[in-house]
């Protein structure tokens, strides 16, 4: 059974929600999250540019554990040639990235709360809002994104642990005692 996640990316007042499908737990989604904001770099600053590149991100990180596990895939030497006719012929053996990752709005505290989506766990992103003139500024400078993790209770979001992604050491630096056993695990 897969791990169900809700991500939430914020800046500001402003957010989107993403359903995450698989592997939610902090162990496999913490360093992913991790990979991604080092992957996003300048576009860190950018709330909607962040949700995209992140489902995107979430795409092609499947394409390639895909290419991985697949034999017969494997044996065609996976050169562009090949891949691009894998996307026009619609594979039904490629349904992986057909799923996956689905942008389902701004959910309130409500929905979140009476389990629509079967989620385990709840992370929050929380971009901090930047003067985004300088587009370069959000890779250069000494940023912190915090991450909090929830998993759902009886009528409220119980908060497990924070973790810090730092912009300019490209990783993930601060970690809460409860999250850091559970990323551990």
């Amino acid at each position: 059974m897969s791990t169900r996640t809700i991500i939430r990316f914020k800046q500001g007042k402003d957010f989107v929600d993403v359903y995450q499908h698989g592997d939610g737990y902090p162990s496999w989604t913490i360093p992913e999250l991790e990979r991604f904001l080092k992957w996003n770099g300048i576009r860190n600053d950018d709330l909607s540019y962040a949700v995209a590149n992140f489902v995107t991100f979430g795409k092609l990180e499947t394409f390639v554990h895909w290419i991985d596990w697949d034999k017969e895939f494997k044996n065609k030497k996976p050169n562009a040639e090949n891949m691009r006719k894998l996307f026009q012929n619609g594979d039904s053996n490629f349904s992986a990235l057909h799923t996956g990752y689905g942008i389902v709005g701004q959910l309130t505290d409500k929905e979140l709360n009476e389990g629509e989506f079967d989620m385990e766990f709840y992370y929050v992103v929380d971009f901090p809002e930047i003067d985004t003139k300088d587009n370069l500024r959000a890779r250069t400078e000494n940023i912190d994104i915090p991450i909090t993790v929830y998993i759902p209770a009886k009528d409220h979001l119980k908060k497990i642990g924070t973790c810090t992604f730092n912009t300019k050491q490209g990783k993930i630096t601060k970690y809460s005692k409860g999250l850091l056993k559970e990323v551990e695990n």
